[in-house]
This record gives structure tokens, C-alpha cells and sequence, in this order.
């Protein structure tokens, strides 16, 4: 399985808690490429309109161009950059910023990575997003919170084990009936179940305060 990690532009704080595997396809969108920077990660390419960082900041590296008029996200330019180059899992960091419009034109990106048969997630310093579509997921025991929401549709049928609410449950977009669960064993399994609609879930695992 081919790894790529994305570096979007959203600031981050800390640097730490990001792990790029050596063998990794690193794409930076537009200023994506000062974390990449930052952490010493020599990137495979830069790509973006760079309308939030100076183009010099990319010299020396691969480089491609685009206008600020477009269609695409840089984001999301650079997850079909990824997919064109044969990656199948995503990482994508910087992705979970303070605009709540461009976090959730991410998640719209996971939907897009997920119709495409490719398995991604957003990760901050607090947060771990992915979506999953209908089968048995299982997710570790990291002592974070987790919810699960529909997305992309207006319901979701899941069964839940190895969660402190346990069994199975109607997901609706108009209620937050996900919100907050808890892993309480080494691992949960949500199975996501087919419905007459689509079916997927946004699951969003999110640090404690304590």
C-alpha cells in the first residue's frame, strides 16, 4: 500500500505529534510547505495558487501552479495528485483549522478519497477524522472521545462493540445522537450497515481535556 501524506495550510501549533513514514509520497499544498519545512521533510511536490505563502518559500522543490480562479481546493488538488500517483492511503495534516468552512470542505475531501476506494484521515495535535463506508471497521483504544455522525446522507445505520454504548443505533443528520462515546475495550468495531441510500459515517476521535 502506497502512503501519502498531505501538508494543507491550516496553522500548527506544534509540530510533535506528526510521524511521516521515510517511504511516504509528501505532497504540500500551497503553504503546507512550512510545516514541511519546519519538520526538515524534503517534499515530493508543491502545488497550489499560493495565495497563502510567497512561491519563493517552494524554491528548490517540485513545483506546479495553478490560478487562484479554479474549481478545486488546493487540498483537494493534491489528493488527485496523490490518486494519480498510485497512493492508496492518506494522511492528511493542517486540514483542521480555525475556518469552519474550509475543515468542512476537508471532510467533503475524505468523501471524495473514500468513492475512490482510498482510506484517509485528517489528523490534528487533538483530532482524528475519517469516514467509513458500509462493512466492519475497527478502531484502537487511543483513550480519546468518539462520535459518529452520517455524512453525505440523511441516515446510518451502525453496530457498535467494544464502546462504552454499545449495540445498535439509527444515525441521523438531525440529531446528534454519536456524540461523545468512548472506546472501553482495546479496540471498537462499528459495522456500518447497507441501507436503500448511501450509507457512511464521519467518525471524529477527539482528545480529553483529563
Amino acid at each position: 500500500m502506497k502512503k501519502c501524506v498531505i501538508f494543507a495550510a491550516a496553522p500548527i501549533q506544534d509540530l510533535s505529534y506528526i510521524k511521516v513514514d521515510n517511504d511516504a509520497f509528501v505532497i504540500c499544498a500551497d503553504a503546507g510547505i512550512r510545516h514541511a519545512k519546519a519538520l526538515n521533510i524534503e517534499p515530493d511536490l508543491v502545488l497550489g495558487d499560493f495565495d497563502s505563502c510567497d512561491k519563493s518559500e517552494s524554491d528548490g522543490y517540485a513545483r506546479v501552479t495553478f490560478p487562484s480562479r479554479k474549481d478545486d481546493t488546493d487540498l483537494m488538488l493534491a489528493i488527485k495528485y496523490g490518486i494519480e500517483s498510485g497512493c492508496d492511503d492518506f494522511t492528511i495534516y493542517g486540514a483542521l483549522g480555525e475556518r469552519l468552512d474550509h475543515t468542512f470542505a476537508s471532510f467533503s475531501a475524505l468523501g471524495y478519497l473514500l468513492d475512490n476506494g482510498k482510506t484517509a484521515r485528517l489528523i490534528d495535535q487533538k483530532t482524528t477524522v475519517s469516514l467509513l463506508g458500509v462493512g466492519e471497521h475497527r478502531i484502537k483504544n487511543t483513550g480519546r472521545y468518539l462520535s459518529l455522525f452520517p455524512f453525505g446522507c440523511d441516515f446510518a445505520e451502525v453496530s457498535l462493540s467494544g464502546t462504552a454504548y454499545d449495540g445498535d443505533a439509527l444515525l441521523t443528520s438531525s440529531f446528534p445522537l454519536g456524540v461523545s462515546n468512548e472506546i472501553a475495550k482495546d479496540e471498537a468495531v462499528i459495522t456500518v450497515k447497507q441501507s436503500e441510500g448511501e450509507s457512511r459515517v464521519l467518525v471524529i476521535e477527539s482528545k480529553k481535556d483529563h
